[in-house]
């Protein structure tokens, strides 16, 4: 830390212009700060270390007290790792925590990258089971200027070497980049996408029938190495009713009627306020399992989620999943626009459905 004063009317980084009620803040040069905390507060004591006493020891002088709430707190501590970040080859501590995915720890470094991001929310079902738990961040790519920032950041969350490879190598062609965490069965894991939207020019009608519109990486640093790589293919030139019939033919079987028939209505909705051409088909493949998903991108539509309530509460009953959930989720985010749903059959032969929802639209 230095005791030198910031240049005159040069604010520092980070700092927001916030009329004070003070013409200027005081500096005060710290070497020593003590933390004491409560169930209602924590204390930050600041003040320096002094010369050697005659005993041979040195004796700290605490002389100023910050008192904050937990919430406040917490949020000085994501700001603080946030700044020291930027910082150029300041060493973080990796922490012991760091052996697992943390949800806070993908709000930090997209908050260091200082881009303006927009933010997609998501659950997903499974038979008795319901992962919240789960988010995206996604921002459009700067400049190349911007790209090992980006990378570094990936680095820092334990993506994988040769994963790492790949998303350097498709940086340069993406538009969007989108960073995330899940939930998962087995743990939280980490998620990075690519996302290839000039692809679609020279798709639709006269063009070629799908294009690559995402790369997903997905891993988690308690297994080192260990990464799952997701291609997105989508079809521009899919009316709903095509949609539809893939529906039909590729995902779902005779047992799964009922789900289908859920997953239609939710399209007929969308269709009632955009024309059939305006909305997204895309198909999900893991390289490693071959698993195959579908995913109908009907942001354009504008639904809210409280729109779609009564196909909710069917598929909550279809996945025997306790109506309760449903009821706190449409509290907290009722409002929010519906924009896409996926589903099929999970890496371990599961059927299961994802809603995701946000304030803002696709990117697409």
């Amino acid at each position: 830390m230095s005791n030198a004063d910031p240049p005159k009317n040069q604010p520092l980084r980070g700092s927001s212009r916030v009329r004070a009620g003070v013409s200027r803040p005081r500096s005060v040069y710290a070497n020593r700060v003590d933390v004491a905390w409560s169930q209602e507060a924590v204390a930050l004591s600041f003040g320096s270390i002094l010369p050697l006493a005659p005993d041979g020891e040195s004796h700290p002088e605490l002389t100023r007290r910050l008192i904050l709430s937990p919430t406040l707190a917490k949020g000085l501590s994501r700001r603080l790792n946030a700044a020291l970040r930027q910082i150029s080859g300041f060493p973080m501590d990796p922490g012991p925590s760091r052996r697992e995915a943390d949800p806070d720890r993908v709000r930090e470094m997209v908050a260091a990258l200082g881009v303006h991001t927009g933010y997609e929310d998501s659950f997903k079902l499974l038979r008795q089971t319901i992962l919240e738990d789960r988010f995206l961040f996604a921002f459009v790519r700067p400049d190349e200027s911007r790209d090992p920032a980006i990378l570094r950041t990936c680095q820092v969350l334990g993506m994988p070497p040769h994963a790492c490879e790949l998303f350097q190598t498709g940086i340069p062609q993406a538009n969007v980049i989108l960073l995330g965490y899940e939930h998962g069965p087995s743990g939280g894991l980490y998620k990075a996408y690519l996302e290839f939207g000039s692809n679609l020019v020279g798709a639709g009608p006269g063009g070629e029938e799908s294009a690559l519109l995402h790369m997903g990486v997905k891993w988690t640093p308690a297994k080192p190495g260990h990464y799952i790589l997701t291609r997105y293919e989508a079809f521009p030139r899919y009316t709903v009713d095509d949609m539809l019939e893939r529906l039909r033919e590729a995902h779902f079987g005779p047992e799964h009627e009922t789900y289908r028939a859920v997953i239609e209505s939710i399209a007929m909705k969308a269709v009632e306020c955009r024309d059939r051409e305006a909305f997204l088909y895309v198909e999900a493949r893991e390289s490693e399992t071959g698993r195959c998903s579908f995913d109908l991108n009907l942001y354009r539509a504008n639904l809210k989620m409280t729109d779609i309530a009564p196909e909710l509460t069917a598929l909550f009953e279809i996945f025997q999943v306790p109506q309760s959930h449903l009821a706190r989720r449409l509290e907290k985010s009722g409002d929010q626009i519906f924009g896409h749903v996926s589903g099929g059959i999970d890496r371990t032969n599961r059927p299961f459905v994802t809603i995701y929802h946000g304030e803002l639209g696709s990117t697409f």
